[in-house]
């Protein structure tokens, strides 16, 4: 990926982090970074130059609190994909938290068509 749409791609992620968090709070659940979102923010004051992705974590309680939440409450831009989900090329063990006003395709075992996500 070149540096432009690295630098827009992490501005999506940005924004897309600034509304996790309100909603955290305005909802008391706890988050804390994890892997390279962690490195970058202590290392770069940031994102690492070349991350295409934010790494989140929360305890269990919070972790099923939001899944709760967006259920219920789905919002207007950002959509939660869980193992529970009824999609069949979903196979992650954990959630992923999708801006629906981006598309991203990965490949990796099964072609996924869905938006820039933490």
């Amino acid at each position: 990926m070149d540096g432009v749409r690295c630098k827009e791609l992490q501005e999506c992620l940005l924004e897309m982090l600034h509304w996790f968090h309100d909603f955290c709070i305005s909802h008391n659940l706890r988050y804390y970074a994890l892997g390279g979102t962690m490195l970058g923010a202590a290392r770069h004051k940031g994102f690492i130059p070349w991350d295409d992705d934010l790494d989140v974590g929360m305890p269990r309680d919070d972790y099923e609190k939001l899944f709760t939440l967006m259920k219920y409450h789905p919002g207007d831009r950002y959509m939660l994909e869980t193992p529970y989900s009824n999609a069949p090329e979903y196979n992650y063990c954990f959630f992923k938290l999708y801006d629906t006003k981006t598309t991203l395709v990965e490949n990796l075992k099964y072609k996924i068509k869905r938006g820039v996500y933490m």
